[in-house]
């Protein structure tokens, strides 16, 4: 499949639009673009980035897989520290030399 795969990657933040039509399930997918306004603050802008449109076989399965990686997510350990507000990750003393 490697050799065939040239689908670009594509990142979402949101559900906009949900709908059923004729037994096919509609999904839109959003991104946030960060939008500066007037007041010098930044508005979350979305933006349709995907749209999908499967059967209930594919949706069950997508939903299935969705559930076992959210239940993994919440297992997993909290993320490393971070130095104060900057968001840069502290180095363990492993790490760093």
């Amino acid at each position: 499949m490697k050799t065939q795969d040239s689908v670009g990657i594509i990142f979402v933040n949101s559900v906009a639009a949900r709908g059923l039509l004729n037994n096919v399930i509609n999904l839109s997918l959003s991104a946030y673009n960060f939008t500066p306004n007037d007041e010098g603050q930044v508005d979350p802008d979305p933006a349709i980035v995907c749209r999908l449109r499967m059967d209930k076989m594919a949706a069950t399965q997508l939903r299935d897989v969705l559930n076992d990686l959210i239940n993994l997510m919440d297992q997993a350990p909290p993320p490393p520290a971070k130095d104060d507000e900057s968001g840069v990750v502290l180095a363990s003393s492993e790490t760093s030399h």
